[in-house]
């Protein structure tokens, strides 16, 4: 089967996105490093105090929004409405089976001035899913995430490794209208970090820790010619619980409890693509609100700042993409970009392909 162009420019794109060495890094001037250590500009707390629920509501925003589908503006059949479904629910509308695959790129970072710091997030999903009626479509998803942080306030970060299971299903209620419905259950390690701020040696520590996830979105999608108008209203719940654990390296180690996360997200966003024969180029907006935000207390961080997050509890996020409806295969090529938060932003590119069999 010959590859579409839309997926040979997205793939390199998305490969000199992730690919270690590929691209050029900046070099950050941090309050703290080994090579020009001075105590006071070294803040006593552990890395995944300050970075663990930014990177939650960033895998967050990528299960609900990932390799989201609009329908094709020509389609008759009704079970063609299921290519507006958002997130898991992505698979095949022509009554058998599918497989597809998704791959997200994200790069976020927070300048707060007690604790900035910058991190990457590599994510990767595959699935299959069946039409098993005219309106319902049931799958499942196996996926892998890797988010790296730079810890500048401490001289450290932290590498976590996440291996997730989510099934989900899609129910098309008429025409316009759609639901879909995904839980999920991501295993996961982390290794960090930092300076000790008596005399500037390495302090490392490991922890495990579960996170559970539920999404759910009502869809809409209205051809009008060649212009397709869609909208989604959704909700998002997550819950990340933390094994405590002990530093090594001394003689400054912590020893952090058992910290549980929490992330409860309402949002509403629009998208307006206008189809070239197989191609749609389309532009998305979303507003996104915090409901309920639970960093855990900060824990490993100093007693006199307890907390790093700013209690800012909504954002915008805009972008563009292409959708492709092949024969057989399609796919689609997105970035959104996330601002309005108090000293956060955001940038995510997913690029989806799926084919029937």
């Amino acid at each position: 089967m010959r590859v579409p162009t839309i997926f040979k420019v997205g793939a390199t794109a998305l490969l000199l996105l992730i690919w270690p060495g590929a691209r050029a890094t900046t070099t950050f001037e941090g309050p703290c490093t080994h090579e020009n250590f001075e105590p006071p500009n070294c803040l006593d707390g552990v890395s995944a105090s300050v970075t663990s629920l930014d990177s939650l509501r960033v895998t967050g925003t990528r299960a609900t929004s990932m390799g989201r589908e609009s329908q094709d503006s020509e389609a008759e059949e009704p079970q063609a409405r299921l290519r507006s479904l958002s997130g898991l629910a992505a698979g095949d509308v022509s009554g058998g089976w599918a497989a597809w695959g998704s791959a997200g790129y994200s790069d976020f970072e927070s300048d707060v001035q007690i604790a900035p710091y910058d991190a990457k997030q590599i994510g990767w999903l595959a699935g299959v899913d069946r039409m098993v009626s005219d309106r319902l479509l049931l799958g499942v998803a196996l996926g892998y995430e890797n988010t790296d942080s730079n810890t500048f306030y401490n001289g450290g970060g932290t590498d976590t490794d996440g291996f997730t299971v989510a099934p989900y299903l899609a129910f098309l209620i008429n025409d316009t209208f759609s639901f879909d419905l995904t839980v999920g259950y991501t295993a996961l390690d982390t290794d960090q970090d930092r300076i000790d701020t008596q005399n500037g040696s390495a302090l490392t520590s490991s922890f495990d820790a579960d996170r559970a996830f539920g999404a759910a979105n009502l869809n809409a999608v209205l051809p009008k010619g060649n212009w397709v108008f869609g909208g989604r209203i959704g909700a998002l719940l997550a819950g990340e619980s933390q094994d405590g654990y002990t530093e090594v390296g001394g003689p400054d180690i912590r020893t952090v409890g058992d910290r549980n996360l929490d992330l409860g997200q309402v949002y509403i966003g629009v998208d307006v693509g206008y189809a070239f024969d197989a191609f749609e180029p389309y532009a998305i907006g979303f507003y996104r609100n915090d409901f309920k935000s639970d960093d855990g207390g900060g824990a490993g961080l100093p007693g006199d700042v307890g907390s790093t997050a700013t209690g800012d509890d909504d954002e915008f996020q805009w972008g563009l993409g292409v959708r492709y409806f092949g024969e057989r295969a399609s796919g689609t090529f997105e970035w959104l970009r996330t601002e309005d938060r108090d000293s956060f932003d955001e940038d995510t590119f997913t690029l989806t392909v799926r084919v029937a069999f």
